[in-house]
C-alpha cells in the first residue's frame, strides 16, 4: 500500500454479467466485503460518466482519492473501458494507479518554485529567466516595476521587447556565448 507505481487492475462486472444477485448493502456502520482499494461513489464517477463508459466512450485517465481497506485513502488515476459480452455492455474493466509519490513530488517542487521565485524577487538586481528561443519564462517584481509590465504582459514576450533595439545584436551575441559557457552575465540598455 502506498508504493510509487503500483498498478492494480480491476474489473467491476455488474450482477447481470455474473448472473447473481447484487450484493446487499452493509448495516449502517460496516462495510461491504470487498471494498478496499475502491473508491468513493463507483470509482468518483457519475451514473452518467459510467453510462459513458458503457456505451462504448472512454473517458481516460482521471484522478480519484481512493479508500484502503484500513480507511486511509491515497490519489490515484483510474481509467476504465467497457467489457463487451455479445455485442452488449456487461461491465466495466479498468486499471487504478497509485499516484502518491507523484503528487509528493509536484507540491515539493511548487514548494521549492515558491522559494526561489520569493529569494529572486528580494535581490536589487534585474532578473530574467528564458527559454532556448530567448521568451521571458520569469521576470521578478524589480524588473516589473522599472519596465512598467505587469507579469501576464511580460512573461512569454521576447526579451528584445525590453532591451534597447542598438544592443539587441550585441545581446543575441552574448547570449550564444552565455549558453556556451565562456562570458557570464552583461549589461544592457533596457527600454522603460
Amino acid at each position: 500500500a502506498g508504493v510509487c507505481g503500483l498498478t492494480l487492475c480491476v474489473a467491476l462486472v455488474t450482477a447481470q454479467d455474473t448472473k447473481q444477485e447484487p450484493a446487499k448493502k452493509p448495516a449502517a456502520g460496516q462495510k461491504a466485503e470487498g471494498q478496499q482499494g475502491k473508491p468513493e461513489g463507483q470509482m468518483g464517477m457519475t451514473p452518467e460518466q459510467m453510462q459513458k463508459i458503457m456505451d462504448g466512450e472512454s473517458k481516460g485517465y482521471s484522478e480519484f482519492i481512493m479508500r484502503r481497506k484500513d480507511g486511509s485513502t491515497f490519489p490515484a488515476l483510474a481509467h476504465s473501458t467497457a467489457i463487451i459480452r455479445d455485442g452488449r455492455p456487461a461491465g466495466l474493466r479498468g486499471v487504478i494507479i497509485d499516484i502518491t509519490q507523484r503528487k509528493k513530488m509536484e507540491e515539493e517542487l511548487r514548494e521549492s518554485q515558491r522559494i526561489y521565485a520569493g529569494l529572486v524577487d528580494t535581490i536589487p538586481d534585474i532578473f530574467l529567466r528564458l527559454d532556448l528561443k530567448g521568451k521571458i519564462t520569469f521576470i521578478n517584481e524589480l524588473a516589473l516595476e522599472i519596465s512598467g509590465y505587469r507579469r501576464e504582459e511580460a512573461e512569454g514576450r521576447s526579451m528584445l521587447t525590453f532591451v534597447a533595439p542598438e544592443d539587441h545584436e550585441q545581446l543575441m551575441q552574448n547570449m550564444s556565448l552565455m549558453m556556451e559557457g565562456r562570458i557570464g552575465p552583461k549589461e544592457y540598455r533596457i527600454i522603460s
